[in-house]
């Protein structure tokens, strides 16, 4: 016995339904456009934390500077 077939539309009120090869296919499609999701904030979050150390040694430079001249 193998997976049912949908025979035309689904009526209103009765899910639609996959078959096992169609619901593995769109899981691997999601988990592809989550992992790349991933990917793409994991660089942004590296940019941004190398941004803010950037950020924080000028504050520290510019600061002892303004300290030096009081």
């Amino acid at each position: 016995m193998g997976q049912p077939y949908l025979k035309g539309p689904p009526q209103p009120g009765q899910p639609f339904k996959f078959t096992v090869g169609e619901s593995c296919d769109r899981i691997k499609e999601e988990f592809n456009f989550l992992q790349a999701q991933y990917h793409n904030l994991k660089l942004e979050c590296e940019k941004l934390a190398s941004e803010k150390i950037e950020i924080q040694r000028h504050y520290v430079m510019v600061s002892t500077l303004v300290y030096k001249f009081r």
